[in-house]
């Protein structure tokens, strides 16, 4: 039979976030550390804590606890619950990474928008605008010209526009 783990058992010190060690408090009204949780919870009994650690750091914290009398931790309990939360760490690790190359693959694909609507939409208008232009300088009627010459605005607009949309989808330093 597995060997309850006792007091000696990582039972003091900064916490086991900063140190990272698992820490077992079997009496968790008779610890500073726990007695506000044991306010909450009178029927708290012994509690197994072990760090969520990652290759990026500490993620956090799993604690597992009995109910006061249901028994005590013994050592293959925290094997398993440390193991349990090694593996914790890699899931969050992964997850995080993932969200860092979906990150940087929106960003991609934004520059590659921005560059295709520079190099085609904007400059295809642009040549319209001064197309429409060149053709209003060349009519004598004021009535068409105006018209034509207010189409050409809107298209200076529209092209303002577009860059505006263009820059904002550039990835900023």
């Amino acid at each position: 039979m597995a060997r309850p783990l006792g007091p000696g058992r990582r039972h003091a010190g900064r916490g086991v976030f900063v140190d990272g060690e698992p820490a077992l408090v079997p009496d968790p009204a008779a610890d500073p550390r726990t007695a506000a949780a044991v306010a909450i919870a009178p029927d708290l009994g012994p509690i197994m804590s072990v760090a969520v650690v990652g290759d990026r750091g500490a993620h956090g914290v799993l604690t597992v606890a009995h109910r006061r009398g249901a028994g005590q931790f013994v050592r293959t309990d925290l094997e398993l619950f440390t193991a349990f939360a090694a593996h914790a760490g890699l899931v969050l690790d992964v997850a995080a990474l993932r969200r860092e190359n979906d990150r940087i693959r929106l960003l991609e694909d934004r520059q590659r928008i921005a560059a295709d609507l520079q190099e085609t939409l904007i400059r295809d208008l642009f040549g319209l605008g001064l197309s429409l232009q060149g053709t209003a300088s060349r009519i004598a009627g004021t009535e068409v010209r105006d018209s034509l010459m207010a189409g050409v605005d809107e298209l200076d607009r529209i092209i303002r526009a577009v860059r505006t949309a263009v820059f904002a989808m550039e990835p900023r330093a």
